[in-house]
């Protein structure tokens, strides 16, 4: 038996070391690693390779196989799916979507101040953005933070990212060697999709830019979910929801970029730009090694993309991505999140004050949320919420008013259930 990593074969394979190619089975832990990392390394088709190339009958094993299915036309063998993804075997609880706001400077901006928030309450957070610059920055703030705050922030990333220079080795070595971190606010990379576990309680993921829906569903399977005698659960999964004109553009850079393989005289209409994929390629004399697990990559975000902007409301596609991943679990925005946290702050009162109102219109417009009482109902029902409001006339002094109360679904009557 040989025990390698992905990286140590394609070292030996780049360094022509001799490897041995007779074995019985070969096993492929965390198989979406060759088309998910195919970009990072850029050297997985060279794992890829000598899998496919072996005698070995081959097995695969990974919790996101859509990614696989890219590459099913590439085996030299039959392919045969032994056992379908289990959606009810998960750790997460709620899923609340940030939608990007356009008329702020910055769009994910709402999603980073409530990161402080729960921070400054001292939660367990792990943070996560498709963009490492933009991560390592939110984890400066942070870190200058960490004697304010009172808790430990840890910044962790790929030995081969040029921001490994800031990277918390000792709490990387930790985590690879025991599954523990010795941090409360973790800011991590995708290098951790591939065989890393988190094997302690973190209730909170914060995910932001525009990662890939296997990076998604990787990052959230990371928090392993313990035993049974002592099951763990992300308590929320925050999730920034990007542009439509954004997921689009990138959509339309991709399908251009495919056509280089698909459609070679159609790509020279639309670029000049040779793709990622094509490697030592010189475009004077047209030569150039196509990468496979590259190819793969850019089809399976194309796939994933094309389905997500055919909805065209990113909030629904992105919570029908969400729903049709995890049984049984709650939905939500951050604006309705919120304006439920904030109506069961107020407790039972007969009726809301004036600046109990005026807070809770204040929250819709800083969501840009509609605050007619009509609205904010829809919203509410929309989500799942047993939590209603009603507006109804009270006199005070001889004046008559409309005033607001909270109604609950232990307190509504089948009449105002079906009202609301």
């Amino acid at each position: 038996m040989t025990c390698w990593s992905y990286q140590r074969v394609e070292t030996m394979i780049a360094n022509n070391t001799m490897l041995r190619r007779e074995y019985d089975y070969i096993v492929c832990d965390e198989a979406h690693y060759f088309v998910e990392d195919a970009l990072l390394g850029e050297r997985t088709d060279l794992s890829f390779g000598f899998v496919n190339n072996s005698s070995a009958t081959v097995i695969l094993m990974t919790g996101t196989p859509e990614a696989l299915k890219c590459i099913e036309n590439l085996w030299d063998r039959p392919v045969e799916v032994l056992k379908d993804l289990d959606t009810s075997n998960h750790n997460v609880q709620t899923v609340c979507l940030a939608p990007y706001v356009e008329r702020d400077k910055d769009g994910e901006y709402h999603l980073k101040k409530h990161l402080e928030t729960l921070a400054r309450e001292g939660k367990r957070i792990l943070v996560f953005d498709s963009n490492a610059a933009e991560l390592y920055e939110q984890y400066s703030r942070f870190k200058d933070l960490e004697n304010e705050l009172g808790l430990r922030v840890s910044f962790i990333c790929s030995r081969h990212n040029r921001l490994f220079v800031h990277c918390d080795e000792e709490q990387l070595d930790r985590l690879a060697a025991t599954e523990r971190i010795d941090a409360d606010i973790l800011f991590l990379t995708s290098a951790l999709n591939t065989g890393v576990s988190i094997n302690e309680d973190f209730e909170y993921l914060f995910i932001f830019g525009n990662p890939s829906e296997t990076s998604i569903f990787q990052l959230i399977a990371r928090v392993r979910k313990g035993s049974k005698d002592n099951p763990r659960k992300l308590k929320t999964v925050y999730c920034a929801v990007p542009r439509w004109y954004s997921l689009n553009a990138r959509k339309t850079q991709i399908e251009n970029d495919i056509l280089f393989v698909d459609n070679k005289d159609e790509w020279k209409g639309h670029s000049r730009r040779l793709p990622i994929f094509a490697q030592d390629a010189d475009s004077n004399d047209n030569r150039y090694v196509i990468n496979q697990m590259m190819v793969a990559n850019k089809r399976h975000d194309l796939a994933t993309l094309k389905e997500l902007t055919a909805k065209g409301d990113m909030l629904e596609a992105y919570q029908e991505l969400f729903q049709d991943r995890y049984d049984s679990i709650t939905v939500t925005t951050l604006g309705v999140s919120l304006l439920v946290d904030l109506l069961e702050s107020y407790g039972n009162p007969e009726f809301l004050s004036k600046p109990q109102q005026n807070s809770i219109i204040a929250l819709c417009k800083d969501h840009k949320m509609k605050h007619s009482i009509g609205k904010i109902n829809e919203y509410l029902e929309k989500y799942g919420y047993t939590i209603r409001l009603e507006s109804f006339p009270k006199k005070t002094k001889g004046r008559k008013e409309q005033v607001w109360r909270i109604l609950r679904y232990e307190n509504l009557s089948v009449s105002n259930i079906e009202k609301y």
